[in-house]
């Protein structure tokens, strides 16, 4: 067997373009199977190395009925320093609204973590912070919540609320928390008026209002006039972004027309566009307007049922 070896391998130096010639249709043959294996497991292969889509964490229920109602000024001084009541208080809604998702220990391992992405803030950590651990970026994301996240707005709490639900974190979970700065807590007062009260305006299921939306086709208000507007210049690029973003025209030009007390600012109508927008007619792309595209929307709103435009 050495003998045989040996003379193969006198064989391979002397004439290695003849031996080569010899073994390349087994070679040939050896990779053509393996390519024909791949193929047929190819689907096995997926299936194992594709990780499974993340849960939508944006999806929402039914809106639930809430009444509305005047929510009275706050301190000033008990933002900054609030009463033991306020912050306990805000431990019981932290175990209300907050904890399915943050966990009791705040790490972000409650129940209803599984599978959001991203998963939800771990407070006990000081990195990857959106807002920052202080006061005003807490105060900040329960206002207005984290786009692209299962963080969404609590501006249904009231400023006092908000305040206690904010302390309880802080002084709980976060290590080391930055104190309290005079300085933020008038910069939060001029952002969002919390010494000025508020007022949270009436809410209904979703289903509900479409059937009293609905409804309201009967009465003295052309819709059809504004469709034909909207048909007639829909070349144009705020038509174009208001199609994008509605998903029932007749439910979101009866709101629109309902409520242009909104068009005063720019500001209000984006909040007031993304406050309920199921309820209102329009749908989730809402969210992924640019800066640009808001502006031009919302000059477009006002050209078509603005002021002097009696629809």
């Amino acid at each position: 067997m050495y003998y045989n070896l040996r003379n193969i391998i006198d064989y391979i130096k002397k004439e290695p373009l003849k031996f080569f010639a010899l073994v390349y249709p087994y070679v040939l043959t050896i990779i053509i199977l393996v390519g024909l294996i791949y193929v047929n497991n190819l689907n096995l292969i997926e299936r194992k190395t594709v990780m499974p889509r993340a849960q939508d964490s944006t999806m929402q229920g039914d809106l639930k009925v809430i009444e509305a109602k005047s929510i009275p000024p706050m301190d000033l001084n008990l933002i900054a320093k609030p009463s033991e009541q306020i912050i306990q208080d805000g431990k019981t809604l932290f175990n209300k609204v907050c904890v399915s998702c943050h966990g009791e220990d705040g790490k972000g391992t409650g129940p209803g973590a599984a599978g959001l992405n991203p998963a939800p803030r771990n407070f006990t950590s000081n990195d990857n912070w959106k807002n920052g651990p202080k006061f005003s970026g807490i105060y900040k994301t329960l206002e207005e919540g984290i786009p692209g996240s299962a963080m969404i707005s609590y501006d249904y709490l009231t400023p006092q609320e908000k305040v206690g639900l904010a302390h309880y974190i802080r002084n709980t979970f976060v290590q080391n928390a930055p104190p309290v700065e005079q300085g933020e807590v008038q910069n939060l007062d001029q952002t969002y008026n919390i010494t000025k009260g508020k007022e949270i305006p009436s809410q209904i299921p979703v289903k509900d209002a479409e059937q009293i939306l609905i409804s309201e086709r009967n009465k003295n208000i052309n819709i059809s006039a504004l469709q034909n507007k909207i048909k007639g210049n829909r070349n144009e690029r705020g038509a174009k972004i208001l199609t994008r973003i509605t998903k029932n025209d007749e439910i979101s030009l009866l709101w629109l027309m309902n409520n242009k007390n909104i068009l005063q600012t720019e500001k209000e109508f984006r909040s007031n566009m993304t406050r309920f927008v199921e309820q209102n007619g329009f749908n989730d792309r809402i969210y992924g307007l640019s800066s640009g595209e808001w502006v031009e929307l919302y000059n477009y709103i006002n050209k078509i049922m603005g002021k002097g435009n009696e629809v």
